[in-house]
């Protein structure tokens, strides 16, 4: 194992391209720059930059650590840990093949660190491992317009150089639905024939950029589609002025738009798709790239000048009839030889109309004259030379070396020089600044002091001003607080007058009234009681006129409880608790004698009530018995 990191680089993909499904695809112009730096500790260390990083693993289940642990295992080695950073410009997730790019990263990296030896058939056979879309490996290994069927490496039918005067718009939704196409085993049949007769067009338009009038693609859904993004439908009818098909790209959810021209008024066409159900997105412009990562991570610079593929031509009448009696009986082996002799003549023939620095400089230029060069004559053996790529140009005596020694020393010069002049001009620059920020910081500090005394005196203004408002304003609460004061005063004062009113004045006033209702009440019983007497005595006086004699003695015995109840009064007010009766002679006498003393008792009261009244009641009570006695006797 190498301790020495490895950057290794694969271009982004779009597969299924202009809908040519699982059997084209594209490589872009973006570029997946992986840089891997071995551990010994078993650990994984793991760094994004680029586009929808929160979808990238950081972990072992990222594609491109798993691939790498996959080549080393299938070699008997141990993983034994790596730092990876991940440079990319290939939005991940939208159909652009940073899913192929990762699986081929980790492969060629494990393949350059640990010298595994793996070749092609083997590194494809891991690859689908991981990744499934064979259109996407293809184009990502070799660069360049792809065109493929089956499952096998060698089966790449063409791979065509395309001209950089092409432009792939991606417009991708903003949104979390995506398209899912089937798998190439469901791509049998009529399916398949129609995708590759589509691959060959797009083939054809590319090796012949002259072949402009091509119509446009048809606008192809991809099949079985199981989540589609609202407003794909439409976006995919969309046509304009050097637009040669709208289609989904890769398993989507981007739009690819391939275009020779300009391509605005379709990528606002395809935006406004989406957005009309309220879906945003986003757009980018990408470049064919015909270089891939067998290229871009050569273990030796390999020169193959020229690398060509050869393909059967159509049949192009007393031509092919020449080509196929004098070649009918040669082996394929000869038939490669002579078709190398014819392309190295050809060569030589170009190499001789242009200077070494025109053949280095402008490769492209040199790869198109000796296409038409070669041409008619490969045609002439019944050959059609597909595509012609120039990996390096070297020469015996080393004079292209020189070539650049000579400009890189050259530039080296000139870079010194510039440096030092830079320098120079830097120094000056440096010290003119400095006297400027000098000049600058003292009228700064002086404008600093004349603002600091305007700002002095304005606040020394503003807090006079605002004492004297604070003064105002004192005087005005001052005033307000003693109208207020008054005005609570005067509520108070109403108020203890109604307190007044409710505890004395209204108390009295009903307490008056109502002892003039009770006077009067007390008066009415006191008239209608004397009243009430007057009569009864009216009717007494009439009724001791009516009893003449007996009046009186009517009225003394009335007036008799009375009278007794007077002269009792106060012996009833003595209290006797005891009365005790003593014998004066032994003889059992005093009793008696308290006993005899009763009737006198009673002579005497009615003695007192005869001095009292002028009335002798016993006389008075004598005589009535007396009439009384004599009345029966009349009768």
């Amino acid at each position: 194992m190498k301790s020495r990191s490895i950057l290794i680089k694969v271009p982004a993909t779009v597969g299924n391209f202009a809908g040519a499904m699982n059997c084209a695809a594209l490589t872009l112009d973006a570029m997946v720059n992986v840089k891997v730096t071995p551990r010994t500790d078993g650990r994984v260390g793991f760094r994004y930059f680029g586009e929808n990083g929160n979808r990238i693993p950081r972990d072992r289940s990222n594609l491109v650590v798993r691939a790498m642990e996959e080549a080393l295992h299938l070699k008997g080695l141990e993983f034994t840990g790596a730092d990876f950073e991940v440079y990319s410009s290939v939005p991940v997730a939208v159909g652009l093949g940073a899913s192929a790019a990762a699986v081929l990263a980790g492969l060629i990296a494990a393949d350059r660190l640990y010298s595994l030896g793996l070749d092609e058939k083997t590194l494809f056979d891991l690859a689908r491992i991981y990744e499934t879309r064979l259109d996407n490996l293809h184009a990502a290994w070799h660069g360049g317009f792809v065109a493929c069927a089956g499952e096998q490496p060698s089966r790449v039918l063409r791979r065509t150089f395309v001209p950089g005067d092409f432009v792939l718009s991606v417009v991708t939704p903003e949104s979390e639905a995506g398209c899912a196409v089937r798998e190439p085993a469901e791509l049998m049949g009529r399916d398949q024939a129609v995708n590759l007769e589509r691959a060959q067009v797009l083939a054809d338009l590319f090796a012949r950029p002259g072949r402009r009038g091509v119509a446009c693609l048809e606008p192809v859904l991809p099949p079985a589609v199981r989540t589609i993004v609202p407003g794909l439908e439409e976006a995919l009818k969309i046509s304009a002025d050097g637009v040669l098909g709208v289609f989904v790209c890769g398993a989507g959810p981007a739009v690819g738009i391939l275009s020779y021209g300009n391509p605005e008024e379709a990528i606002a066409a395809v935006r406004r798709c989406f957005l009309d159900f309220g879906i945003p997105s986003s757009f980018g412009l990408f470049r064919p790239a015909n270089v891939g990562a067998l290229e871009l991570n050569a273990v030796t610079p390999q020169i193959t000048f020229p690398a060509l593929r050869l393909t059967e031509t159509p049949a192009r009448g007393p031509v092919s009839y020449n080509a196929v009696e004098r070649l009918l009986d040669k082996p394929f082996d000869e038939l490669m030889q002579i078709a190398k002799d014819t392309l190295e003549g050809n060569l030589r023939g170009v190499l001789a109309t242009l200077t070494p620095e025109e053949v280095n400089e402008d490769r492209l230029k040199f790869a198109q004259r000796l296409i038409e060069e070669a041409d008619e004559d490969l045609q002439k053996l019944g050959l059609e030379l597909d595509t012609l790529k120039i990996q390096n140009v070297t020469d015996e005596v080393k004079y292209l070396d020189s070539i650049g020694r000579q400009k890189t020393a050259e530039v080296q010069k000139t870079a010194r020089v510039a440096e030092a002049q830079r320098s120079s001009e830097a120094e000056q620059t440096e010290a003119a600044a400095r006297q400027a920020a000098q000049v600058a910081g003292i009228q700064a500090d002086l404008k600093v002091t004349e603002e600091n005394n305007r700002l002095r005196v304005r606040k020394a203004e503003l807090e006079a001003e605002a004492l004297a408002r604070e003064a105002e304003a004192k005087v005005a609460g001052d005033r307000a607080r003693v109208v207020a004061e008054q005005g609570l005063q005067q509520e108070r004062i109403t108020l203890q007058q109604k307190q007044l009113e409710a505890d004395v004045l209204l108390p009295a006033q009903a307490e008056r009234e109502a002892a003039e209702q009770r006077a009067k009440g007390v008066a009415a019983s006191i008239t209608e009681d004397g009243r009430s007497r007057l009569f009864v005595l009216e009717q007494m006086i009439k009724l001791y006129q009516a009893a003449g004699t007996e009046a009186e003695r009517i009225f003394v015995l009335n007036m008799l409880p009375e009278i007794i109840r007077e002269l009792a009064k106060p012996v009833g007010e003595m209290a006797i608790d005891k009365m005790t009766v003593i014998d004066s002679g032994g003889r059992g006498t005093g009793v008696a004698s308290v006993a005899s003393q009763l009737p006198e008792a009673i002579i005497k009261l009615t003695e007192q009530v005869e001095t009292a009244t002028g009335i002798n009641i016993l006389s008075r009570l004598g005589r009535s018995i007396e009439g009384s006695d004599r009345k029966p006797a009349k009768s």
